[in-house]
This record gives structure tokens, sequence and C-alpha cells, in this order.
């Protein structure tokens, strides 16, 4: 047998798609009666102006008179979809421990999401994205954000719809801090612990605490003279600790001294219209399987502009494989260097690794089309470090130096959004289900498949 995720009477999605219904109706309920109430115009406090007294018995009740309405439904509807999970698992495909009446609700629902996936099932994907500031302050380092997880490479579809704010705490001026590898405060919005309130969701009451990478220096920087530093003094125009596998020393890559970020010295590619020239590291401690890192480096060009040139930034094995995550993508970005100016950029990239890795992984900067001929460009401080995550099911974060240090106070925001809404009719089922299951959505990070165009309709929750 196998469950069915059609729409017929009685299958899974239309027995939980009435429950969303009752959720859904009853935020209808709290946003009219908050108008009601509160509405300056058209409610309650609007035509008490002249008597604060009064006004102020509606302003110190209407939260909790909202919040009750949503409570015992919001209970009864858990408790229901709990039942409903665990007897339709059992009767299909019973878990460990389970009987006809006891539940292993974490263990149902991943069974439902195993049959979701070899069906071809899904409900409707949210649309979640993750934009960094720049920093304000003397620091003018960057703030990399990813809304994928590391152990399948899928975008985190619970995330809270908020500003996080990274703000420096400890500095190298006064803090006591290594520059470039200062102590950063990562903090979200406050939360609304209650998922039946008429205010849910608010945001993750998100509070970690990161430091900075340093690319000039193997300070939370996985790569080595990954600031180009260092070069050899028997390889001429070859940065220690890295191998150039495609082109000429001095005549495809060279020590730059003079057009650098940050420090003494920078790596120069140098385009012949033909070559693809390729250099490599070998990271001398293996990678975390299912972990998620950050990639940062500065980029700039010589005083004309190339036609062409792309430089691709990836994980590969000692064949020169491209390493993919788990869920397929490859471990790869590019910079299309025709878009480069006369002035150092930040250029960010994540990689996720796969559970099983190479015995041996590299990074290498490539270029995949040629540099145009005589023309340069130029790589400072680049650095890669594995990143934070902000809180359960939250994005995952990790900052890297600039060429001027952080001081305490300097700040930047990463703005979150989630299209389920903020403060509307949140009616999709990947909504319904984080809010009938939290403990499974945001504990455990279980999700629904999901894609932009779904088999399982979200009628069922507004009808």
């Amino acid at each position: 047998m196998a469950l069915s995720f059609t729409s017929a009477v009685g299958n899974l999605f239309p027995r939980l798609g009435k429950l969303g219904l009752l959720l859904s109706q009853v935020r209808t309920y709290q946003d009219a009666q908050l108008t009601n109430m509160t509405s300056a115009s058209s409610g309650v406090i609007g035509q008490l102006d002249a008597e604060p007294d009064i006004e102020a018995i509606m302003g110190s009740n209407y939260i909790s008179i909202l919040n009750s309405a949503g409570g015992p439904v919001g209970s009864i509807a858990q408790n229901l979809a709990t039942k409903i999970v665990n007897r339709m698992v059992y009767r299909d495909n019973p878990r460990l421990n389970q009987d006809l009446t006891s539940d292993n609700t974490i263990a149902s629902l991943q069974e439902i999401i195993r049959q979701m996936e070899i069906a071809g099932a899904s409900v409707l994907a949210p649309t979640i994205t993750a934009t960094a500031s720049s920093f304000i302050g003397k620091g003018n380092g960057v703030v990399v954000a990813s809304v994928r997880r590391p152990q399948d490479g899928l975008v985190l579809e619970n995330i809270f719809a908020e500003t996080l704010l990274i703000t420096c705490i400890g500095d190298s001026y006064v803090g006591g801090a290594t520059a470039g590898n200062e102590s950063l405060a990562v903090t979200g919005t406050g939360a609304q612990e209650n998922f039946f309130a008429f205010d849910w969701p608010e945001g993750s009451d998100a509070n970690i605490g990161l430091s900075a990478s340093d690319g000039n220096s193997d300070n939370n920087n996985l790569l080595t003279n990954s600031g180009f530093e260092n070069w050899d003094t028997t390889t001429v125009n070859v940065p220690n600790n890295w191998t150039l596998q495609v082109g000429t020393a001095g005549t495809h890559i060279a020590k730059e001294s003079t057009l650098n970020y940050d420090g003494s010295n920078s790596l120069r590619i140098i385009g012949d219209g033909s070559n693809l020239t390729r250099i490599r590291q070998l990271f001398s401690d293996d990678l975390t399987p299912l972990s998620q890192y950050a990639v940062n480096i500065y980029a700039r060009r010589d005083g004309t502009a190339p036609a062409a040139g792309v430089l691709t930034i990836d994980l590969a094995d000692v064949n020169g494989t491209v390493i993919n995550d788990e869920n397929g993508a490859a471990n790869s970005f590019t910079i299309n260097l025709t878009t480069l100016t006369t002035s150092y950029a930040s250029y960010t990239g994540v990689f996720r690794t796969p559970v099983i890795l190479p015995s041996d992984q590299y990074i290498r900067l490539h270029l995949t089309t040629a540099l145009t001929d005589g023309r340069n460009v130029y790589f400072d401080k680049m650095a890669m470090d594995q990143m934070s995550r902000t809180y359960r099911s939250g994005p995952h974060i990790a900052a890297f130096a600039g060429s001027n240090p952080f001081a305490n106070d300097d700040y930047a925001t990463v703005v979150l959004t989630n299209s389920r809404g903020s403060g509307g009719t949140l009616n999709t089922f990947q909504t319904v289900f984080a809010r009938l299951f939290p403990r499974e959505a945001y504990g455990n990070e279980l999700q629904m498949p999901s894609s932009a165009n779904p088999t399982i309709s979200d009628s069922a929750l507004i009808a």
C-alpha cells in the first residue's frame, strides 16, 4: 500500500486542509476584529479620542482577546493533525513502536515526506530571499547569507521574514580582538511563540556570535596564503601553497605588488585570448561532510574593461571533477570579468559538502572563458569559512574582513523575505505544516517536498 496524495475525501491532504481551513478562518476573524477594535478611523479606538481612560481599556485588552480566539482552535487542530498523520501512517506502513493509538510523529512525518518524494507529490514552494547590506561604520567587510540547508541543499522554507542585524561587539581598536577576526553578534526580531496568535509570525529571536574571517591570515580561514601575500622564490610568480595547473608563470599569472586591495601583494591573471589559466589549493584539513561554507574574494581589472573573460571558483577532486552537494548542485560560482571595475569589489559564493567526500579536496580558481588578450585582472584577500546557523530552520551566515578593520558598533543587515507573509492569510500547506507540527518543522527541520508548480493545491485551505 501507499498513501494517496490526491484530493479525494479522506486522503491525507484533504484532511489536513480542513484543519488549515480552521486556522485560516480564525485568522480572518482575528484580522477583522483587530480592525474593529484598533482602527483609528473605523474601530472602537477611533471613537474614544476624547475619552482616554475608556480608550485604554480597549488598548490593554485587544491582544489577549485576539489571541484567545486562536488558542483553542489551534490546540485542537494540532491534536487532530498529530492523530491523523500517525493513524494514516500506521494503517499504511507502521513505524517503530507505533500501534493504533500511540504516536511516533517524527517518524510518521518522515514517512509521509519519503512517500511524497517517491510519488513526485509537492506543495507550493514559497519564495525566500536574503539580501545583505554593506557595513555601516569604519569596517568595510562583507556578510554572506545562505537560505539553503547544508544536509540536502534545499531552501529553508520556514525562515522568518525579518531583518537580521550583524553588529561588531569586539574590535581591535579597544576591544582586544585581532584585526580581521573581530567578534560579531547576529540578532533577529523578537519571536511570537504562539503559533496561533494574531501577529504570528514575527521574528526568530536569533542571537548568535561569530568571528570575521581574514583572507590575509589563517584565522577563521580554511585556506592558506589566500591573500596571495607569499610567493614561491623557486617557481617565480606562483603563490605559495597554490599549484599552477594550466598556464605559464609570469605569462598568465604573476605577483602584483602595486594594485593591491590589502597587504603587500595580490594575484594578477594576464589574458592572451585563449589560455584557460587554472590554479588550485589542496585543503590541509579535510572539509566536513554535510557542512556549508562561504567564500569571499576581492577583484578588480586594469584600466580597460576586457571584452571577454569568466573566472570560476569551485570545489573539485584530484581529477578536476567538481564536487556536488547532496541535491546535485555543483559547488561552483563565477565572476564575469567584463563587469569588473578599477576598484576592488567583493565576490562571494556558498559551497555545501556531500555526505561522502573524495579523499582529497581542492579549491580552484580557473578561467572558463579566456580573458581578452592584453588585459589584466587582480584578486586579493580571498577567504573561506564554515557558515553559522542563526536558528533552527534559519539562514546560515558568515562575515569577511575588508581592507579596513571593523570597529565596535559597525553594523550590517540581512533582510529576509518569505512569501507566506508576515501578517496575511498564511494559506499555504508548507506554512500550515509548520503551525500544526512546530516542533518537527523547526526543531527537526522537516518540510514537505515543494515546487513552484505543485501537485497538491492549497485550495483546500480556503474552501
